[in-house]
């Protein structure tokens, strides 16, 4: 088995494990973690011409390239690696949505004889997270692109019911490609506990790629795919219910996810952040889990998983249930409204909007 463990945890104890490569590798960062995926992406993307300095290519186009990948686009792949100058040491892509894929021997076998044929091993890299987080993030994303339809509890139930591919249980999802011979894994945890909490510097850590004389250089926190925080997912949800009830097609909003949090990051809503898990469904999430995570991070991080993810405390949790005052009223309107303008309504359903929003704030007070 080819596995790279990278770990540290708070306190003294540095966990995080280096080891020298001598194969070339062509590297395929897949998620699962989609807010940090985004923040990967756009830093490596900054630091390009430093990472080919360290004979790192980058994928220029990560859609196409996984867009090939997704469709067994074989001879794609075939002359792209044969492609790649000789004094390039690994290859680089990165896309969230391959982690359901990468992991199946349909998907990564292929890729391996492709990859040997021209001097390259295949490298695997996943940021993980605890799965409760996972599932509440994921469940925000899709309200922010106005796709969610049912509760929260029929969301996390139907996480855990998903196949071993999809699913997000980490002994099933990653056994396969753990235990073949020809796989490089990085596994990186993404907690305040890591010694190395930076998922980017993580990673570079764990290519084993030496920090430049000027430093990598870093996006600003805003510039990543950041949660929006509790008023933009409730103002999500009830600009979606009034589309929908007046038959307004969400196809041709333009940018939804885009358009309310951008504003809420000008109101500095994303500091109360939404968290749709009760207690009990948080306290069965993570039982539904422990098993598997205990093994996982003993083989992986050489630790108890719960000392680099302990329980949140949820007594002083909360969700945003809408407006209370008139002043409050008055400005998630005008928010909603300013956001269904970078969206591209047509200004004849504005006062449409107004009505059915006041509404809703009636039958929520």
């Amino acid at each position: 088995m080819a596995s790279f463990s990278s770990l540290g945890q708070a306190s003294s104890m540095n966990w995080f494990k280096t080891r020298q490569r001598s194969n070339k590798t062509l590297w395929i960062h897949a998620g699962p973690h989609k807010t940090a995926s985004t923040y990967i992406i756009k830093n490596i993307r900054k630091n390009r011409a430093a990472l080919r300095k360290k004979g790192v290519l980058i994928s220029k186009d990560n859609i196409e390239d996984s867009h090939h990948l997704i469709h067994k686009n074989w001879d794609f792949f075939d002359h792209k690696i044969k492609s790649i100058p000789k004094n390039i040491d690994h290859y680089l892509l990165s896309r969230e949505t391959l982690h359901t894929r990468i992991v199946r021997p349909s998907f990564f076998e292929p890729l391996i004889d492709i990859a040997s044929r021209h001097g390259f091993r295949l490298g695997l890299i996943f940021v993980l997270r605890d799965q409760a987080d996972w599932i509440n993030s994921m469940f925000a994303h899709r309200i922010r692109c106005f796709q969610e339809k049912g509760s929260f509890n029929h969301y996390r139930k139907a996480i855990q019911n998903r196949s071993w591919f999809r699913g997000v249980n980490y002994n099933e999802k990653f056994e396969a490609i753990t235990n073949h011979p020809e796989i490089e894994t990085v596994f990186i945890p993404l907690s305040k506990r890591a010694a190395i909490k930076d998922p980017f510097l993580a990673l570079m850590a764990a290519l084993n790629l030496e920090i430049p004389p000027d430093h990598w250089s870093l996006i600003e926190a805003g510039e990543s795919n950041i949660q929006p925080g509790n008023k933009a997912i409730w103002l999500s949800e009830i600009c979606r219910n009034i589309m929908i009830n007046h038959n307004i097609d969400l196809k041709n909003l333009k940018g939804k996810a885009q358009a309310i949090r951008n504003i809420a990051i000008e109101h500095e809503w994303q500091q109360d952040r939404y968290y749709a898990f009760t207690p009990l469904q948080y306290q069965k999430t993570r039982n539904f889990y422990a098993k598997s995570n205990a093994t996982f991070a003993l083989h992986h991080w050489g630790c108890d998983w719960q000392s680099l993810f302990p329980e949140r405390d949820l007594t002083a949790q909360s969700t945003y249930n809408g407006p209370r005052s008139k002043q409050e009223r008055q400005l998630m309107l005008t928010v909603l409204l300013q956001a269904l303008r970078e969206m591209n309504l047509p200004n004849d359903y504005r006062s449409v909007v107004r009505k059915a929003f006041r509404k809703e704030c009636r039958r929520l007070s």
